[in-house]
């Protein structure tokens, strides 16, 4: 109990990020079953993804979709079973509320999830090299995303998926103003203090999946400029 409340007071002031990155053609180059279902959500299947994702909201999912994002998911005879989310202008990252552009050719995979009774079956590396030849086909060469340095079971996935990691953001924080440092696995390093966003913009911008309306600090460029370097070293 007293390891939990440990715990529990210091994810309060410590956020600690592993960002990965996958490379396309290798998802790509997969081998699939003739017998997946996979395909890209449309407007029309929104109810479908409601019952997949009961606790989403409507609009949500289709203000995702109105912005450009790309839902890849894998049907079973009851509707979808798994999916996973794609946006390709920042990666949004909600407990620190920053937006950092992407470098071009880069794709940010983000909400990846599968039903409770479908999990242990291998439907992520199922699905992976559907979702390495649709960027293939839009001309990406590599995916981005991010776990929790806490997240034991995203942390195996990530692993299970031939992604590799590239960079660790930690913010360490009294509140809303804290320092934040990243640190690639090329040894560049950035640290600067900073304010995160309101919750306004964490409702607005990262879960309504949209791009307008949300402040991107001063030091998301330099973030940027860091993620640039580590797609070019990759």
């Amino acid at each position: 109990m007293l390891r939990a409340a440990r715990a529990a007071a210091l994810k309060r002031v410590y956020t600690r990020l592993l960002l990965s990155l996958v490379d396309v053609d290798l998802l790509a180059d997969r081998p699939v079953a003739a017998e997946d279902d996979v395909r890209l959500l449309t407007g029309s299947q929104i109810d479908d993804f409601l019952a997949f994702r009961p606790e989403s909201a409507r609009a949500v999912i289709a203000k995702r979709l109105a912005a450009g994002h790309e839902c890849v998911c894998l049907w079973g005879a009851g509707g979808i079973v798994s999916a996973i989310w794609l946006r390709y202008d920042v990666i949004w990252l909600p407990e620190v509320r920053e937006a950092i552009p992407l470098p071009p050719g880069v794709a940010y995979a983000y909400d990846s999830f599968t039903t409770r009774a479908h999990r242990h079956r291998g439907l992520v590396n199922a699905r992976a090299p559907h979702t390495g030849r649709h960027l293939q086909r839009r001309g990406f060469v590599s995916i981005l995303g991010y776990v929790r340095a806490e997240n034991a079971a995203g942390l195996a996935a990530t692993r299970s998926s031939g992604a590799r990691p590239v960079a660790t953001l930690t913010w360490l924080h009294l509140g809303p103003a804290g320092v934040e440092t990243m640190c690639s696995d090329a040894g560049r390093r950035r640290t600067r203090p900073r304010v995160r966003g309101s919750a306004r913009e964490l409702q607005a911008f990262g879960r309504a999946g949209t791009t307008g309306g949300a402040r991107r600090s001063r030091g998301a460029a330099e973030l940027c400029r860091l993620l640039n370097g580590v797609a070019q070293e990759s």
